[in-house]
């Protein structure tokens, strides 16, 4: 990442999942949508999401793949107006490099300095998304690259920064994006992954990720963690209480209580036939928790919990 995105001990907050539904539910311009979803999914820096082509980009069943080089030539193309717009931006071909690659790095092209050290050797970056957990972010790629048959995202490190400015409303901080960045962080704790699977998916160290969740309270693996009790019912199914009790290392009566609010949502159901109950899944267990007063969705039971309040 660019300096101004590195992560520091003062500035290791990201954005709650409530925080980040609601910021992905106001973006109206691409490239608002762009970064608030690619940012934190896909890790990467201002630099790199401008000159994200499709060439870097490997589409699988299960994934998407976004391999970033250590140095690319700059776009070729750049957005013409209708940046602040829902509608795609037109193309215009590029006349010279843009005015970062120009004035940054070793060359007048793009380089991958994602570590946040001055100084430090462009290097490759790779983002895996998976279809489930990332779907908003493979979502707008797909409408960018296949819908729109796009060669690039033909934008440029300022107006990506821009862009999250005016979304986040940030005090016109330089952070904006960077916080962003680490919301991913904050939205794969919520779904329920471990640390070391949060790391594999984001630029992040252990030691980071850790810090991270640990300066945005609205979020950790002991609280929200829905998906970390569907998670492991569905790897195990149809599966005992003791068995999760070994898996998730926490006491059977908290077990219990979670899967019974689940029960009550439908999400779990338990084969009552035997003295030990056995739990299995219903339905796609990753699929996220919807008001059924509204249709308002929530990635985890307490925050439809809490969303259902507004209708009492």
């Amino acid at each position: 990442m660019g300096t101004d995105e590195a992560v520091s001990e003062s500035h290791c907050k990201a954005y709650g999942p409530n925080s980040w539904t609601e910021l992905h539910s106001q973006a109206t311009s691409y490239l608002q949508k762009i970064v608030v979803t690619l940012a934190p999914f896909g890790g990467l820096s201002s630099n790199a999401l401008a000159h994200l082509r499709d060439e870097w980009i490997t589409w699988k069943k299960e994934f998407v793949k976004i391999r970033v080089p250590p140095r690319a030539d700059c776009n070729q193309w750049k957005l013409h107006g209708g940046k602040e717009t829902s509608k795609m931006p037109p193309l215009v071909r590029r006349k010279q490099p843009c005015h970062y690659c120009r004035n940054h790095g070793d060359t007048d092209g793009f380089e991958n300095r994602w570590t946040g050290y001055e100084g430090s050797e462009p290097r490759r970056y790779t983002a895996t998304l998976h279809r489930d957990l990332a779907k908003p972010a493979v979502n707008i790629l797909t409408e960018t690259f296949n819908t729109w048959d796009r060669p690039e995202i033909a934008a440029t490190p300022v107006g990506i920064r821009r862009a999250a400015l005016q979304l986040t409303d940030e005090d016109k901080s330089t952070f904006a994006y960077s916080k962003l960045l680490r919301t991913g962080v904050s939205l794969y704790c919520h779904y329920g992954l471990s640390r070391r699977d949060i790391a594999g998916l984001t630029p992040y160290t252990k030691r980071t990720v850790n810090e991270i969740e640990c300066a945005t309270p609205e979020v950790t693996h002991r609280q929200n963690n829905s998906y970390t009790y569907l998670r492991a019912v569905a790897n195990n199914e149809p599966v005992s209480v003791s068995t999760l009790d070994a898996e998730l290392e926490r006491k059977k009566v908290t077990i219990r209580q979670a899967l019974n609010k689940l029960e009550e949502r439908n999400r779990v159901k338990a084969d009552k036939s035997k003295q030990t109950y056995m739990w299995s899944t219903v339905g796609d267990w990753r699929a996220p928790f919807t008001c059924d007063v509204c249709g308002f969705n929530s990635a985890t039971l307490v925050g439809i919990q809490s969303h259902r309040r507004s209708h009492d």
